[in-house]
Parts: C-alpha cells; structure tokens; sequence
C-alpha cells in the first residue's frame, strides 16, 4: 500500500505500534461518540485487534487505511471500505481531540479522494456521519462529497437514536 503525502501531512499503512497513540485518542469520549462501532471505553487491545483487522482488509483488498501523521506524531486514522463490485468505496476518518479545528481531516480527506479516483480509477465514493456530527459533515462538504439524504433515527448509538447523513461523489464530479 502507498504513502500518501500532502503539505502538512504524511498517510501511511497502519503499523503495530500505532496501538498506543491511537488507545490513547481514541479512549476520549469525544471521539468515541462520533463513531459508530467504536466501543466506550476503548481499550488498547482494540486498538491492536484493529491495526490486525486493518491489515486483514488491506490484504484481502476490502479495505485501505492508512494513519494520519504529522511530524511522525499519530494524530489518526483514514481508510476507504471497497465495494469492488460497484467500482466504488466509502471513505471514513476520525482524528484525536488535540487536532480538531485545523484542517486535517479536510487535508488528509481530499488526498484519499485524489488517490482513489486517479490512481485507483474508482467511480463513486460514499460516506456516513451522523447527521448531529457538524465538523465530519464540514469536511465532506468540503471535499466535494454532496449531501444525498437524512436516514431518520437510522442508527441506535450510546442509548439515544441518531440521523445518518449520507454524502457521495463521483468522479466525474471531482474537480479537486
């Protein structure tokens, strides 16, 4: 799997010793709420059960992910979910408290979409954020996702029913 670069950021596979730094930004509340099928508390063998998980899709080649760094620090976590047989694929991130707010995930979100489309030639990328997660709606925004509908009370997450926010693009539609 590739290294991807931007300005400020390098995206690499996903190594074993990422487990510490992404147990501790993921164990925040706040990140764990934004996700779906993260459990709260997070523990540091999820963290490792899901560096191998990853490593099971990147090679069966039903996933990519890659980890977010800046400096060599591990800020998070970016992947795109194949749907080989749609020539598509959803795309999906979170990063740790301290690097909300700057731009990274919009940075690190464009570069995947600039990946898939040229060099993987996909066609169509999908994302899911819940409806409430205003800043993951800004990023997709951003990048040129487009809003194409509300699911209602789709998801049960934490106790508390909650919208899910589809957005898509194609590639034609990429002008990034």
């Amino acid at each position: 799997m590739k290294i991807l670069y931007t300005n400020r950021l390098m995206l690499r596979p996903l190594e074993l010793y990422d487990a510490e730094p992404m147990y501790q930004l993921i164990q925040h509340r706040d990140v764990a709420m934004t996700l779906l099928n993260i459990m709260y508390p997070y523990s540091q063998d999820a963290a490792l059960d899901f560096i191998h998980y990853a490593h099971r899709q990147t090679r069966s080649g039903e996933a990519l992910y890659w980890a977010i760094l800046q400096d060599d620090v591990f800020m998070g976590v970016i992947g795109l979910t194949m749907r080989p047989q749609h020539n598509g694929a959803e795309i999906g991130y979170w990063l740790g408290v301290p690097y909300w707010g700057m731009g990274y995930a919009t940075e690190a979100a464009r570069r995947i979409l600039q990946y898939a489309f040229g060099e993987l030639k996909l066609h169509r990328i999908h994302a899911v954020c819940f409806a409430d997660n205003i800043a993951s709606v800004r990023v997709l925004e951003k990048i040129g996702l487009q809003h194409e509908g509300t699911l209602r009370h789709h998801y049960l997450h934490w106790g508390v029913y909650k919208d899910a926010a589809y957005f898509g693009i194609l590639n034609e539609d990429n002008h990034e």
